[in-house]
């Protein structure tokens, strides 16, 4: 009996050791994976460089750079380009998968129609399986909505019928979308040779091609199916093969309405569009005509910008794109070295890496902006990281703006040459406040002053020129800002825009974001001319960058507050404004308003202001804005106006028997007399009641009055 104890001990310890044995070869072989995944990500990253040397330097070549080239050199060149473009695309295949593979991945999920998106790729790749001579065609039973990821699903689709288009000589391919109770099925079809039952599932597995290695014809890295099926599984779908040996392959992809993964909302409103095809070869040319245009006519020819890049090879390709715009190109290898370049030039744009030794580019770009001297002085982050994480920390570090590697030369061209213009309105701005401000300091006898006065009046007719040329400047800029369409199905509507100088510091915007939801945005900044113009460049470059993305109009009211109060407190901005969602099948608006003059929508005659609480943008930080709901149906009038054109009735009415009457209550009253006059330009030139008065004597500030009718 002592003996049978004894051996189990023994039997026991043994169990044990070997048990912490497999404990630890787990933890070595998960520490493994985790280190083979991160050598993954870090390496495809690090290739991103040299293949845009690669890209970049032959494109510079094919340019022109470098003296003419034969049509044999450039077929030679389009071959290496092309090459390290697809070498480039499985780079980001193996970055992607090693993101799905650690769990990095978020959705960003809104509300989709999957046929729409099925559309446009078909359109997107006709052409590719053209010069295989396949057909591509789309079957849809109609609007298939669910709520994912956009640029995922699209991914999906593009993996699955690119696989179709390179596995397949002849026939058709076939993508089928099916709206279904639980969801939506997505089905791709080729006439190809098929799939062995035996590699069904090996092809899921990452770096596998169904092909042997020793004779297989296509090439790529085997990681377009595994990328699919994580993006359908993160999305709470699944995917499966069907196929038949020399009769083809179908893949099935089935998704719910709602992914099952939490992600983060992304929500917008659903734009139905038409579900015919547009080739791409039906637009691609004007486009492509429309960048090559504007990259060989830069405007600031004479600009200096400072290259901070370690990578001799990245230098190179920037020298070659940025030599033919006839820009002045300093280099810096470090930050250091670019701090003290800042000092000793007079640089007007700084083009900077992330990836630099010793000091990182974010560090070179706050180094900069705690810089007084240099706060004016745009920086553009360049760099092969993609993450909205390193772009976020890149704006936060105070970047003006961040492009990524791979770029054309158009892209990287068009970017600062928009970085150059508003320098160049913030400098204008700067060097007249500086001027004004010596004037009012000044205290001298009236006699010191006289004589300084006749010294002047030569400069002030230099200044005068100089102010022309750059007041011209300012309105091309506020035109080409406030270019809005001339008419929009569903309403008719007039702007009335009477600046009281040369330029304004109103400013307003109208698009169609959705094909029933018209975006109306007004605005008011303080001052008048060119400091106002200046103002109102800033205004409505912040606004149009987030306008068609944020759903809400309150959401998009309370962003632009929190920007203006972080980010540009120091220039002293302050405006009022007004942004109005009309809807037209819900026969409703939407206004948020931040200080701005109440809105008014006559209905059958009766005038209805309208004036949401809210403090005027610039003065309040962490201010919520919260929207006014109002009716807005047939052949109501809704009639926006910016604080100019009370400001005129309160001026006529002082001379006038009315003078005891609330301005907003005269103008009640004009809009009663007028609101059938006939058309919304007659309702808005009666507003300003020029037709009383023998001039405009009255006017003291910009008017901008803007009405809408629904049809």
């Amino acid at each position: 009996m002592a003996m049978i104890f004894v051996f189990s001990l023994v039997l026991a310890s043994r169990y044990a050791q070997v048990f912490s044995d497999l404990e630890k070869a787990h933890a070595k072989l998960i520490v493994l994976d985790k280190m083979k995944d991160d050598f993954l990500a870090t390496t495809s990253h690090e290739l991103k460089t040299p293949l845009h040397g690669i890209m970049g330097i032959a494109e510079s070549i094919m340019d022109g750079s470098c003296g003419p080239v034969t049509e044999k050199q450039m077929q030679n060149l389009a071959l290496i380009r092309d090459e390290a473009s697809h070498l480039n695309t499985m780079v980001s295949d193996i970055l992607d998968f090693s993101k799905l593979r650690a769990g990095k991945v978020d959705l960003f999920l809104e509300h989709i129609l999957v046929d729409q998106v099925a559309a446009t790729v078909v359109s997107l790749l006709t052409p590719e399986a053209h010069k295989k001579g396949l057909s591509l065609t789309l079957k849809s039973s109609g609007p298939c909505e669910i709520v994912a990821d956009r640029n995922r699903l699209r991914q999906i689709i593009i993996n699955l019928v690119g696989n179709a288009i390179k596995f397949s000589d002849k026939g058709t391919i076939t993508v089928d979308v099916q709206s279904s109770f639980e969801g939506v099925t997505i089905t791709v079809s080729d006439e190809g040779p098929g799939i062995d039952e035996a590699d069904r599932e090996r092809i899921w597995n990452p770096f596998v091609q169904a092909e042997s290695s020793d004779s297989r014809h296509y090439g790529g890295a085997g990681l377009g199916l595994p990328i699919t099926k994580y993006l359908v599984e993160l999305h709470g779908g699944f995917i499966h093969v069907e196929s038949q040996k020399g009769k083809g392959t179908s893949f099935i992809v089935t998704l719910p309405k709602e992914p099952r993964t939490p992600g983060i909302p992304k929500i917008k409103q659903i734009e139905v569009t038409s579900d015919a095809l547009v080739l791409p070869q039906e637009i691609a040319h004007s486009s492509t005509e429309q960048d090559e245009a504007l990259a060989k006519i830069p405007f600031y020819t004479k600009a200096r910008i400072l290259v901070v890049d370690d990578d001799e090879v990245n230098r190179k390709v920037i020298e070659g794109f940025c030599t033919i715009a006839g820009y002045e190109l300093i280099h810096a290898h470090d930050g250091p070295t670019a701090l003290q370049v800042l000092e000793t030039h007079n640089i007007d744009l700084v083009l900077l890496d992330l990836m630099l030794p010793g000091m990182s580019g974010y560090e070179v770009c706050q180094k900069i902006r705690q810089s007084e001297k240099f706060s004016t002085i745009p920086v553009i982050m360049v760099t092969a990281r993609d993450s909205a994480s390193d772009m976020v920390r890149g704006f936060v570090s105070g970047a003006n703006d961040y492009i990524t590697k791979p770029f054309t030369r158009s892209e990287l061209l068009i970017r600062i040459e928009n970085q150059l213009a508003i320098k160049q309105m913030l400098e204008l701005e700067h060097s007249i406040v500086h001027e004004l401000n010596k004037e009012m300091g000044l205290d001298r006898s009236l006699y010191q002053r006289s004589i300084e006065l006749k010294q002047m009046a030569t400069q002030i007719l230099a200044w005068e020129r100089v102010i022309k040329e750059d007041m011209e400047v300012a309105r091309a800029f506020q035109k080409r800002l406030m270019a809005c369409p001339t008419h929009i199905p569903g309403v008719n509507f007039h702007i009335l825009y009477q600046p009281l100088a040369d330029l304004s510091g109103d400013v307003y915007d109208i698009i169609k974001l959705t094909p029933d939801i018209i975006r109306v945005f007004i605005a008011d900044a303080t001052g008048h001319g060119i400091t106002a113009s200046l103002n109102t460049v800033k205004i409505l470059s912040e606004y149009s960058s987030v306008k068609e993305t944020m759903h809400s109009p309150q959401d998009l009211l309370t962003f632009l507050n929190q920007r203006f109060m972080q980010l540009f407190k120091d220039y002293g901005i302050i405006f009022t404004c007004l942004i109005a969602d009309i809807h037209l099948k819900e026969e409703k608006i939407s206004i948020v308003s931040a200080g701005h003059p109440p809105a008014c929508v006559i209905s059958n005659g009766t005038v209805n202001s309208i004036k949401p609480h809210g403090p005027i943008i610039g003065l309040a930080s962490n201010y919520q804005y919260q929207p006014t709901i109002v009716p807005f149906k047939n052949n109501d009038i809704f009639l926006l106006y910016t604080d100019g054109l009370p400001e005129s009735i309160y001026a006529q009415n002082k001379y006038s028997n009315d003078s005891l009457e609330n301005e907003y209550d005269k103008l009640k009253e004009i809009i009663e007399k007028n609101y059938d006059s006939g058309s919304l330009e007659n309702l808005c030139t009666s507003l300003l009641r020029l037709d009383s008065f023998e001039s405009n004597t009255f006017i003291t500030d910009d008017i901008t009055i803007i009405a809408f009718q629904k049809e």
